[in-house]
């Protein structure tokens, strides 16, 4: 009877049109017996099974429709067990859901309906679908699809999800959670390959933990109900990082993966999971799973992201070929501006690492052989160069380049691989979620200085392997600042003008070919001249280069000898009184040399093994190149006015310090006039310089001309001039002492710059170096005798230096004679030079003959280097003073205490007193010491109150005066 009330609906409905009308679906998810379903007291829908549909069906809209349930075996409407009137929206679509539990208070049974249902999809190349919670007791729930993320958040029972959602046609695992929980209740497994342009309901359907299950179900338009299975399944990459040959990888007995190479990667695969799976390692020539030569049994867990490394070395006991499986990994970037990695440290026998970026913190620190980071790092899509060291060390094992712009939202594991200082070499590598394996570049910096003073190759470009510009306008005596270049391949190096624009502008390439080495800051030096057979065009390579230096408060020094011509060179710092660099030969790089900074330093080149000055180069090194490395070049051409011999030290980015090159000078002050003012170029050099005084040695530059200008002491400017002497230039490696000499306005004898370009600072050898210098102008052709010494300079004329002549140290009678009568002593002078040893001096003849006393009377003063001028002692003696002072001692001498000891042992009584006098002429003590008997006596003097310097002490008496000079030495 109900089957012809039935075919009697349907031809109701066939032949009728609705005035109004609506497109119904309704679906039997109440977990109860099956159902008969009357709309309005007529059958609508007979034998309507639990989790069974309707097709989509059209009903009348815009009328109270009264649809009641009754159970399957119900006769007529009479018999239904719950009524709910509904009215449905013309032209709308819905579905309505049967739900919750007859009887239960908490879940009663009810209607779900929404008129925002689909029959299609809007987009013909996808699937859409609602979702319905329709479990009574659970949770509101997430729905995750992996690898595509979150479908449904919060979605509590007995609702619809907000509208359709559209995904690709294809097959998806269905993660279902608590809402809020990472616990995945259940996972099923969702074919949806085959439904492009249809559209469906998916409901959640069941008890979780009771009867019937928990399950998800679709129900397409056509009334079709589709169960999704339950399943348990992981992501998994598969990363091959065994320096091994080709493998062939089973599971379970069965090929996973033909023929899988070193340093490739299967791509994210869903595998059964909560199943122990027998991974099998065989040679690629493997026919079958009996072939395998390890097997490691795995277990995967529902829900979760594997990476899984074949590692190690099969057969090594130290490092065994292995399986290291994460399941932290991930496939694609939990934030879309950036890229995340995940690392593993695959390299056996390589120790601990840590890894940065160039000149940033650490990223990852302490990662082991066989492990992984823990989770991701995000990074911003950039250009990184990552560094590789020890863990806890300095020492940089190779640089990697990776370009991760336009990578961001993707994530990746980057991988050691390799072997350190072996092969297969040790490399990063980063694997993708699709399987793509990319390799790292290894790079190292290097830095390239142009010091060829080739006239013809002032500015060039450089060009590698005749295909990419390396730098352009690179100039003469300048440099680049740091750039990467990919080690372990040679890189030929062209040379062009500096308006090259393609390879064919390349004028010569260097023979050999630049090969830069893994964690080495690398020193190109382009040196020498192009043509020449000699001293050809080349590139000096230093891979020993330091871009920091070992403390932070030093500069560490490499020195490279690049002048073309020039002889092994030794470079002094004077300063510090040792050699920084011994016989460098051309073309070759010195070792480290750490110095302070900030610091100025004096660096004198010789000749290998020679006393010669080649030049010396007045090193200002700066506060700012403090804990970095730098390289000094020797550069230029000696003799060569164009190109001149040169110090210059560059920073690894760049930057150049030009040294600047000077001469040490030391200035007398011997003419017989006022205290003067002494201006070079306009500006003072020596401020109230009083005769018979000096400067000690200063550096002055050299290659550039200087006006001197000296005026009278109370001069404001140097135009208040009484003379000028212009052009004066003093030259590289020389040593100059310049006399003021003469008498200001005299015709014979003028004011005058007396200059010698021989000077020295200390004794060439042992002993003391003296140098004579004429400088009184109204006094003959002198010369002058050393008792028991001879000749020591003669025929030295007014305004004449005599060269330096070495005698030991001690205490001499210097005779003045005239030229070439040795018998007629004009003067005689104690020289005391017994605390010279090693020393240089200037003995110079200062005032006038012609004048008997007061300060421009004639006497012989010396200089010393440190510009301390002293008189020496006029020898007073009479016929018996020898008799009547058998000995005298003074001592120490030089003295650096409070105190000085003096000695003697006189033959008879005598009335005497002791005088000290300063080295300008000026009486500092005198002592009365009255009757003194014969014999010995001895005296202690409190000098403590003298400055440092150079005195006489004189015994004064009536039969003469015994006159012993001594310094005081402060520290």
């Amino acid at each position: 009877m109900k089957k012809l009330y039935m075919a009697w609906v349907a031809m109701l409905c066939a032949c009728f049109t609705f005035a109004q009308s609506a497109q119904v679906q309704i679906i039997h998810n109440s977990p109860s017996p099956t159902v008969d379903i009357y709309a309005n007291g007529a059958l609508f829908e007979d034998d309507f099974a639990f989790r069974t549909a309707t097709a989509f069906q059209t009903l009348p809209a815009g009328v109270e429709l009264n649809i009641g349930v009754a159970l399957g075996t119900s006769t007529s409407v009479a018999d239904t067990l719950v009524n709910f009137p509904v009215t449905f929206e013309n032209g709308k679509t819905y579905v309505v859901f049967a739900n919750g539990i007859v009887g239960s208070e908490e879940t009663p049974f009810t209607l779900a309906v929404t008129d925002m249902a689909q029959e299609a999809s809007t987009d013909a190349a996808a699937v859409q679908f609602q979702a319905f919670h329709g479990s009574p007791g659970a949770p509101a729930v997430d729905v995750d699809a992996r690898t595509v993320g979150n479908l449904l958040s919060n979605l509590p029972y007995g609702s619809f999800s907000d509208g359709y959602l559209s995904v690709p046609p294809a097959l998806y695992y269905l993660d279902v959670r608590a809402a809020g929980s990472p616990d995945i209740v259940a996972t099923f497994e969702a074919d949806l390959s085959g439904l492009g342009g249809g559209a469906a309901t998916v409901f959640a359907s069941g008890l979780l933990g009771g009867e019937p299950g928990f399950g998800l179900f679709a129900a397409l338009p056509d009334g079709t109900v589709a169960e999704f299975p339950a399943a348990s399944v992981a992501r998994v990459q598969i990363i091959h990082n065994s320096p091994s040959p080709t493998v062939d990888i089973y599971a379970n007995g069965a090929l996973f993966e033909d023929d899988f190479a070193f340093r490739t990667a299967t791509a994210f695969q869903t595998l059964p999971a909560g199943v122990e799976l027998n991974i099998g390692v065989a040679l690629g020539t493997s026919t079958s799973v009996a072939d395998t030569l390890v097997n490691f049994p795995v277990t995967f867990e529902n829900g979760k992201t594997y990476v899984v490394f074949a590692n190690g070395i099969v057969g090594s006991e130290e490092t065994p070929f292995t399986l290291a499986v994460t399941d932290m990994a991930q496939e694609a970037s939990t934030d879309a501006a950036a890229v995340q990695i995940m690392a593993f440290h695959g390299s056996p026998g390589a120790p601990a690492v840590d890894i940065n970026n160039f000149g940033g913190p650490a990223l990852i620190s302490g990662l082991a052989y066989g492990d992984f980071t823990e989770g991701y790092l995000s990074l911003p899509g950039a250009q990184y160069f990552l560094e590789v060291r020890p863990t806890g060390t300095d020492d940089l094992a190779g640089t990697f380049a990776i370009n991760l712009n336009g990578a961001e939202g993707a994530a990746a594991v980057v991988f050691a691989s390799g072997i350190l200082g072996s092969e297969p070499a040790f490399n990063l590598l980063a694997a993708l979620p699709n399987g793509a394996v990319v390799p790292f570049t290894p790079v190292a910096l290097a830095q390239i200085i142009h010091n060829s003073p080739a006239e013809a190759a002032a500015t060039i470009d450089l060009w590698g392997n005749s295909q990419f510009k390396i730098e352009e306008d690179l100039a003469f005596q300048n440099a680049t600042g740091l750039s990467y270049f990919p080690t372990r391949t040679p890189i030929t190096i062209g040379v062009a003008g500096s308006d090259s624009e393609t390879p064919a502008d390349i004028l010569f390439n260097v023979e050999e070919p630049v090969v830069f080495e893994d964690g080495r800051f690398h020193v190109i030096v382009a040196n020498g001249i192009p043509g020449s057979t000699d001293t050809p065009f080349e590139l000096a390579i230093n891979a020993e280069a330091e871009l920091f230096s070992a403390e932070p408060g030093q500069s560490d020094l490499t020195v490279f000898h690049g002048s073309p011509g020039a002889p092994d060179v030794d470079v002094r710092a004077r300063e510090l009184g040792a050699d920084l660099v011994s016989g460098l030969p051309y073309g070759s790089f010195s070792g480290l040399i750490p110095v302070d900074v900030p610091g100025t330093y004096y660096l004198q080149v010789r000749a290998a093994g020679q006393a010669p000055l080649v030049a010396t180069f007045e090193a200002e090194v700066p506060a700012a190149v403090a804990g970095l490395g730098l390289t000094v070049v020797a550069s230029g051409i000696l003799g060569d006015e164009e190109r001149p011999f040169d110090l210059l030290a560059f920073t690894p980015n760049g930057d150049r310090v030009r040294f600047t090159p000077v001469a040490q000078v030391q200035v007398i002050h011997n003419s017989p006039s006022p205290t003067v003012d002494v201006y070079a170029n306009g500006g003072i050099l020596i401020d109230d310089f009083a005769f018979r005084t000096a400067t000690p040695f200063v550096d002055l530059p050299t290659r550039t001309d200087i006006d001197i200008a000296v005026a009278l002491g109370n001069s404001t400017s140097a135009d208040d001039a009484l003379a000028v002497f212009e052009d004066i230039r003093f030259e590289d490696g020389m040593q100059y002492i310049v006399t003021a000499t003469g008498i200001v306005g005299n015709a014979d004898t003028p004011f005058d710059l007396a200059v010698f370009d021989m000077a020295q600072t200390a004794a060439a050898a042992g002993g003391v170096d003296l140098l004579l210098y004429h400088g009184a102008p109204d006094a003959p052709e002198v010369d002058v005798v050393a008792d028991g010494a001879g000749v020591l300079f003669d025929d030295v004329a007014y305004g004449s230096y005599q060269g330096y002549i070495n005698v030991p140290a001690g205490s001499y009678r210097l005779n003045v004679t005239p030229a070439g009568d040795n018998n007629t002593i004009v003067a005689a002078y104690d020289a005391d030079l017994s605390g010279l040893e090693g020393g240089a001096a200037t003995v110079f003849a200062t005032g006038l003959l012609g004048v008997a006393e007061g300060d421009e009377a004639f006497a012989v003063w010396a200089a010393l280097p440190d510009g301390t001028t002293f008189p020496l002692t006029v020898v007073v003696r009479t016929q018996d003073l020898s008799s009547e002072v058998r000995s005298f001692e003074l001592f120490p001498n030089p003295v650096s205490g409070t105190e000085v000891s003096v000695q003697f042992d006189l033959s008879e009584g005598m009335r005497a007193e002791e005088r000290i006098i300063d080295a300008a002429g000026k009486l500092v003590s005198r002592v009365d010491l009255g009757a003194m008997a014969a014999g010995q006596h001895t005296r202690i003097l409190s000098i403590g109150q003298l400055p440092a310097g150079v005195y006489t002490y004189n015994l004064v008496s009536a039969q003469g005066v015994l006159s012993r000079r001594f310094v005081v030495a402060r520290p």
